[in-house]
């Protein structure tokens, strides 16, 4: 006797998606502070839009993963290396469109503050919320069988004489 398993998976990500996301824009925003008080109002912003870079691209790009292992579990890993290669990507070319255009000319150690601050407090987060999630490796009965005997066979197995 089989029985289909009534547990509730996870839907999807996006908790924890959204958890990195406010971490992030927390510390964005510390980070905003603390350039203006350090610097003045242009630390501020080029702290701010630092991490606001490192925000964008890895919401895309965790939301990407998170579509794909929905819909194509197979093809997450793929899925995921290919992404993280065009956040790379597109964050070298973020940072130098913006080195290029003279935004942030004098405020350029913030703006990498900003980068590297949230990085890391993006991946801390996601690894930290990730961790904490329950996500079942198999299945398992909610309830134990009612028949203590059930499974065992009715009689003692007997030993066959030769």
């Amino acid at each position: 006797m089989t029985t289909e398993s009534k547990q509730v998976r996870p839907v999807s990500g996006v908790p924890t998606l959204l958890g990195a996301a406010g971490c992030c824009a927390g510390a964005a925003v510390v980070l905003a502070v603390a350039g203006a008080v350090a610097s003045g109002a242009g630390a501020a912003g080029a702290g701010f839009a630092g991490a606001a870079i490192v925000l964008a691209l890895f919401a895309w790009g965790a939301l990407v993963v998170d579509m794909v292992a929905t819909v194509l579990p197979s093809a997450t890993l793929i899925t995921a290396l290919v992404t993280y290669g065009a956040q790379i990507a597109t964050t070298g070319l973020v940072l130098a469109w913006v080195g290029r255009s003279g935004a942030f000319l004098d405020d350029r150690g913030w703006l990498a503050a900003g980068v590297v601050t949230g990085v890391l407090v993006w991946v801390t987060a996601q690894i930290v919320l990730t961790v904490r999630r329950r996500i079942p490796v198999y299945d398992l009965p909610l309830s134990p069988s009612p028949d203590p005997s059930a499974g065992r066979p009715s009689q003692p197995a007997r030993a066959v004489e030769r």
